[in-house]
Formats: structure tokens, C-alpha cells, sequence
């Protein structure tokens, strides 16, 4: 509101989905509503500009509901002063942060229940708490208060159960506790390489890592001396491993900064994955934003599954620039591609769909998605069409 009026915020909208459409590692985010409504209320509060990369992303988001969000809401600042006047002493870099991360580390070190109880909060809480000598008599009661109350990321769950209100602020901030403590966590990490519950934080910790430390060059040898590249075509459990470590690898080398040396490293594995075969790969791959789109492109001699599972990392890429590699596909004949492609794209503007239209006898097939016609002026064309249903 402005002088007590509502403002439109239609141009505001209409700058954020142009700043979307170029800004990868954001637009994937706002695919989950929360973190959309997050996004928007950061574009609305941080003068239209975006955040650089996922990383980047959370750090502001964080900041904002931790700190921002408190210091602008009055029913906030009400709160603390009838009942967490302790809580309002912490500040967000050398205080709260330091204790949601520890909470988020504990939660994923704890065997995969990303939850705490209200005894193991506390304990982490006091213990965090003692490392800061103004606050070390703090109520650890009234501190867990306020993190749940009002601090905006945590929420009670199952059972009276702490947990993180999404798991990418969990990921996130655990990764930045993980990068203060410098090599000593690294074997740790790298040892998760594997495990699709660690892998985000993986993905986070390399990102946040300064070039001039070489924690992210450092970490990457790691996991490739445990996961080492090999030409076995065994499906063992370690070749299973070691192929999911490798598929992190390469989603990393999107987003850290890391040595010439190590990124040909990486390089060099990408052609176990690319084109992708499955859609699985597809869309791990799709997580690597404009760097996987050179390897999406249609190519003489990919199989229906790898042409399939392009077409659906395409589409999961929220670019303008993943749109004219997606029509490369739309002639595509094959069942499989077809059945992909009516996803992403009108399914009667296909070819290949209009074909089996003509030749089929009977109702209008299920594995085209009826939502995703925008257009019904194609099916003029189609002989014996005696009804819309």
C-alpha cells in the first residue's frame, strides 16, 4: 500500500518472471510454492534485483525472514517484547545463523530422521550458545522459543518433532557450517557423495567455497578417490555408487569455482551421462541449468530413450534459451519422445500426435494431456471427428 492505496503490482510481477526466464538456479526454486512466495517477497523488499546463483538465494532469503522480516513487522517486534526480549539479543550472522546451522547438522547426521526433539534442540542450543560469552545465561528455553515462534524456518511436526520448513534452508545452512569448519569435514562429505539425502548439501558447500581456499578442488578429489572413474559396466552396488558420486560431480561443476584441472576432471565424466538415457539422468542433469544444453541438443544416432529423456530435461530447464533446442524434437515420431513432448509442449501442435489422431478409431487417447492444449484449431483437419469431449 502507498498513502493508504493498494498498489498494482503487475509491473513488479512482470519484471520478476523476465528476470526468471535468464536466472537458472532461482527460476528452479521457485518451482516449490514456498520458496516462490519467498522469491517474490525478496524481488518486492531487495529493489528488483535477483539473486546471483541457489546459494546466493538462501543466504538473502534467510537473512530477510530471520532479520529483515522481524525488524519490519510490528506484531513481530510485539511478540518479542511481551514474551523473547532473549531471543531479540540474538543478531542473524554471529548468532542465529551459527544456530540453525548447528540444528541443520544435526538433523541430517542424525541417521535421516531431519528432525530433533525438543531435549536434542536444547542441547545443541546451549551448546552454541556457550561459545558466545555475552550469551552463554540465556533461558535456552526462550532462545528455542523464538526460533520456532519467530524465526520463520522452523515449524513443530510429527510427534512435537523440530524440523526445517523446507529442506532446502536445512541443505543450505548446514553446508555453510560445513564450509566454516574448512578440511576437517571434507572425508565426511565426500564419504555422502552417494546418498541423494547429502548430495544438495554437497552441491551447496562447493558453491560457497572461496577459489582462493581450493576446499572445492579439495573436496572433488576426494570423492574421486573414493568413486575413481572406471569403463566396468557392472550394475553392483559400488558401481551404483560410485556413478551417483560422479553425476554429483557433474551438477557441481556448474555452480563452483574451481581449478582448469579439476573442471577437465568432471569433463571427462560427463559422457558416461550425456545424452542422458533415463529419465532419472535427465533430470539430475537439468539441475546443471545452461551448462547441460549443449548436450540436450537432438543428434544423429540417439536412441527413442535418449531423445526422450532430453526432451524432459528441456523442459525442466524454466530458460528461453531451453526452448529452441525442445522444438529440434518436435517432428519426432516416436511414441516414447511424443509422450514426453506433450508435456512441455501443445500436444496438437505435433506431427506425430495429429497422425495417430487421424488414425485412430475410437476416443480420444489417454496419454495425451487434454490441460495442455492450448490450440483445438488443428483438429479441423482430422476426418471422422464427431464430437468434443
Amino acid at each position: 500500500r502507498k498513502a493508504g492505496k493498494p498498489q498494482s503490482l503487475g509491473p513488479t510481477a512482470a519484471s520478476l518472471k523476465d528476470k526468471l526466464r535468464d536466472n537458472f538456479a532461482v527460476a528452479r526454486l521457485a518451482t516449490n510454492p514456498l520458496l516462490a512466495a519467498s522469491i517474490c517477497a525478496l524481488h518486492l523488499d531487495g529493489k528488483a534485483e535477483l539473486p546471483r546463483n541457489e546459494a546466493d538465494l538462501c543466504e538473502k532469503l534467510c537473512e530477510m525472514i530471520l532479520e529483515t522480516r522481524v525488524q519490519a513487522q510490528v506484531e513481530l517486534r510485539d511478540l518479542l517484547r511481551a514474551s523473547q526480549q532473549e531471543y531479540s539479543r540474538l543478531q542473524y550472522r554471529p548468532h542465529k545463523k551459527p544456530l540453525l546451522a548447528a540444528l541443520a547438522c544435526a538433523m541430517l547426521e542424525g541417521g535421516g530422521a531431519s528432525s530433533l526433539s525438543i531435549g536434542e534442540m536444547d542441547a545443541i542450543i546451549a551448546s552454541t550458545l556457550a561459545q558466545f560469552q555475552d550469551l552463554a545465561s540465556l533461558p535456552v528455553e526462550r532462545v528455542r522459543a523464538g526460533l520456532i515462534v519467530v524465526s520463520g524456518l522452523l515449524r513443530v511436526g510429527a510427534e512435537d518433532r523440530i524440523e526445517f520448513l523446507h529442506n532446502t534452508f536445512k541443505e543450505y545452512l548446514a553446508a555453510s557450517r560445513y564450509k566454516e569448519q574448512g578440511t576437517a569435514r571434507l572425508g565426511f562429505l565426500a564419504g555422502h557423495a552417494h546418498d541423494p539425502a547429502w548430495q544438495p548439501v554437497i552441491r551447496f558447500f562447493t558453491a560457497l567455497c572461496d577459489p582462493a581456499s581450493g576446499l572445492a578442488d579439495k573436496m572433488v578429489d576426494k570423492i574421486l578417490a573414493l568413486h575413481p572413474p572406471s569403463r566396468s559396466r557392472r550394475k553392483d552396488p559400488a558401481a551404483l555408487r560410485r556413478r551417483a558420486a560422479h553425476l554429483l560431480l557433474v551438477q557441481c561443476r556448474a555452480g563452483a569455482a574451481l581449478s582448469p584441472a579439476h573442471q577437465r576432471q568432471i569433463d571427462a565424466l560427463r559422457a558416461e551421462f550425456l545424452p542422458p538415457a533415463t529419465f532419472t539422468d535427465a533430470e539430475a542433469i537439468a539441475a546443471c541449468g545452461e551448462h547441460a544444453l549443449p548436450y540436450l541438443r537432438r543428434k544423429s544416432g540417439m536412441s527413442a530413450r535418449q531423445r526422450a529423456a532430453c526432451v524432459r530435461a528441456l523442459g525442466l530447464l524454466p530458460l528461453e534459451a531451453a526452448r529452441d533446442p525442445l522444438q529440434d524434437y518436435r517432428d519426432d515420431d516416436s511414441a516414447a519422445v511424443l509422450a514426453e513432448l506433450c508435456h512441455w509442449l501443445d500436444p496438437l501442435s505435433l506431427p506425430g500426435v495429429l497422425a495417430r489422431l487421424s488414425a485412430a478409431d475410437g476416443p480420444f487417447p489417454s496419454w495425451v494431456p487434454r490441460e495442455r492444449i492450448t490450440d483445438v484449431s488443428p483438429l479441423r483437419e482430422l476426418r471422422g471427428l464427431e464430437r468434443l469431449d
